[in-house]
């Protein structure tokens, strides 16, 4: 841009100089003659029209900023478009099986529904959770053993049930049921009832007796949590051929 106005204005120099020296020499040839040959008169011609303003100095064109490459980065991770997802996809069931050792397996319903709180719908298991456990429980123990304290006690009493002669010679035969309780230490509580009686008085009252001769009877298991156990018991006697 100066490099321009500088040849133009070299330019103008060298016209208006030019147009001096023709008006100067025709000026020189008009003269008339006899007349001394004066100074020539020179029409003094501005070089310039205007003043020339300096240049001022063009303002430097802005630079977009430099960008780092670590911002380029961040602001291309955080400009994403989602994409669609569609309705199939987001009604899909998720199944997922649980594994504890050595317990088996258990089965994790649709996790959608069972964060909104509904049950998940025409949803059949793939597996059936099995608990196996190699003890038995406390309470199967316990009715086995009351089971046991019961054979025991009908034992107990057996061996120590007798016929006398007196009565197996009269042909005394038949079966009495007498019914009694027990208490916590193997001890008779209350009296021995006759539920049916055999028929023969002297048959019942031999077991009434037989009965209270055989306590104290062994103690109950410490798994028992009654107070007094009913015992019912059929006593039967036959004579011996």
């Amino acid at each position: 841009m100066f490099a321009r106005r500088a040849f133009a204005l070299s330019l103008s120099v060298a016209f208006h100089g030019v147009l001096a020296l023709i008006f100067a020499s025709r000026a020189w040839n008009s003269a008339p003659a006899g007349e001394g040959v004066g100074e020539p008169s020179l029409t003094v011609v501005s070089l310039f029209d205007s003043p020339v303003e300096p240049s001022k100095p063009q303002p430097e064109a802005m630079q977009p900023p430099v960008r780092s490459e670590a911002a380029s980065q961040a602001q291309a991770m955080t400009q994403f478009t989602p994409l669609p997802v569609s309705e199939d996809a987001s009604q899909a069931v998720a199944f997922a099986l649980v594994e504890a050792s050595g317990l088996g397996q258990a089965l994790v319903r649709d996790a959608s529904a069972v964060a909104a709180g509904v049950p998940a719908a025409n949803t059949q298991p793939t597996s059936q959770v099995v608990f196996a456990s190699s003890a038995p429980s406390d309470e199967g123990k316990a009715a086995r053993a009351e089971e046991a304290y019961g054979a025991e006690v009908h034992r107990w009493i057996e061996r120590r049930k007798s016929y006398p002669a007196n009565l197996a010679g009269r042909k005394l035969e038949g079966t009495v049921t007498v019914e009694f309780q027990i208490d916590r230490h193997g001890k008779l509580s209350g009296p021995v009832r006759i539920v049916t009686s055999s028929g023969e008085g002297a048959l019942d009252r031999l077991a009434q007796q037989q009965i209270q001769a055989a306590t104290p009877f062994p103690r109950p298991p410490a798994s028992s949590t009654w107070k007094r156990r009913t015992f019912t018991i059929p006593m039967t006697y036959r004579s011996r051929a």
